[in-house]
């Protein structure tokens, strides 16, 4: 698998929002051609192939994400990739949307689970080539993921900030988990009948990436906790072994290790166990950094991108580092205080994170359930059944 040799400007225009009556039919069918059923989405081919769109879910640097539906019943995120013609050749969708094909039918990934902790590739198609040029967009290939039921974490910290509710400590454990194991799969050197695969970078580590979802047998919440599935492989690199490092401006630098923009599996790590702790504490105790995205006046919230939920977050310079509010363990903040290291050459690794939450016990603690409030991780539409 190559690695999509391109550079993210933070600055850069979000690409324009794909209206539905464009990529329907008379019946609200997606108009996909050449679709190709990967294995991971078998179980569900019948409904690849008649997809209704239902509603717009949200628009990126490269494209539109609609939430559809299969004739099961089942809902499915189709990713369509598309930028400006004018921002050829410096970003091309359909190099984009397929470096995403190629890691998401890559040994690591082709064969996930359904459960696992990152969002799957189901199948991808194209739509009909004349669209492209009629709307003035470079349009790649349309990609079909699984739907996770519940919002992103950028969406998740705007709700519980705005109702000024902490997290049970239990789902903080539980979550730690996941990112760790997250980290862990994507670090870990795969072997299939002898062929090395090497370990790759997300490098585009951010809440907007992070997606919650709850089991199909309890898609609100009733007796249980929405998991993290890790999404979004546009800007995946590889790395040819574990310490080595590469240099990317891909992610926003709030999320990022005080290493940045200096990359690895440790920092990571870092950045996933950062953001449990801004889902934890509701601050942003991120230092100003010497890069662009550190702003003259010290707070690191300004000069980012404007979403919402960053600008909710109480920046105060006086704060201890990677303290926790006075609810929560001393456990908690050990670990915290474990991963979250300034220097670089003291970050860890997923196995010593995995290993430390084991001391801690934190599998048993994650197992106390305690209900959260009703529609709290869910965004408005899915709430009213929109």
């Amino acid at each position: 698998m190559e690695s999509l040799s391109v550079s993210i400007n933070t600055t850069d225009t979000y690409a324009p929002k794909i209206d539905l009556k464009h990529i329907t039919d008379h019946k609200g069918h997606l108009k996909l051609e050449s679709l190709r059923t990967l294995p991971t989405g078998k179980d569900c081919a019948a409904d690849l192939a008649f997809l209704r769109v239902v509603r717009f879910v949200a628009s990126g640097s490269f494209g539109s994400c609609f939430e559809c539906k299969g004739s099961s019943g089942r809902s499915y995120a189709a990713k369509i990739v598309a930028v400006p013609q004018d921002w050829l050749p410096k970003y091309d969708a359909f190099k984009i949307s397929q470096h995403e094909i190629n890691v998401c039918t890559g040994p690591r990934f082709l064969h996930l689970p359904r459960g696992s902790p990152f969002v799957r590739m189901l199948g991808y198609g194209i739509l009909p080539p004349d669209l492209g040029p009629k709307l003035g967009l470079n349009i790649g290939k349309t990609l079909i993921y699984e739907w996770c039921n519940a919002r992103d974490l950028d969406g998740a910290i705007e709700g519980i900030v705005e109702a000024k509710y902490f997290l049970p400590e239990g789902l903080i454990w539980k979550w730690l988990i996941e990112v760790i194991n997250i980290s862990h799969h994507m670090s870990k050197v795969c072997i299939i009948r002898g062929k090395v695969y090497p370990v790759i970078l997300h490098d585009d580590i951010s809440m907007s990436n992070m997606f919650l979802t709850y089991p199909e047998d309890d898609p609100i919440g009733t007796k249980s906790w929405p998991s993290i599935r890790l999404g979004d492989y546009g800007f995946v690199k590889t790395l040819h072994e574990f310490d080595q490092e590469i240099v990317s401006d891909t992610t926003i630098a709030l999320y990022t290790a005080p290493s940045w923009p200096r990359k690895s599996v440790k920092s990571e790590l870092w950045s996933l166990v950062h953001i449990i702790y801004l889902m934890c504490t509701h601050l942003c105790p991120a230092r100003p950094r010497d890069n662009p995205s550190a702003n003259r006046d010290g707070n690191p919230l300004n000069n980012m991108f404007t979403y919402s939920s960053e600008m909710l977050f109480k920046y105060n310079p006086g704060v201890v580092v990677w303290s926790i509010p006075p609810q929560y363990s001393a456990d908690l903040q050990k670990f915290f205080e474990f991963v979250l290291v300034e220097d670089r050459r003291l970050q860890r690794t997923p196995l010593e994170a995995a290993n430390r939450l084991a001391d801690l016990k934190a599998p048993a603690r994650a197992a106390h359930f305690e209900p959260t409030p009703a529609g709290i991780f869910m965004d408005y539409a899915q709430r009213w059944g929109l």
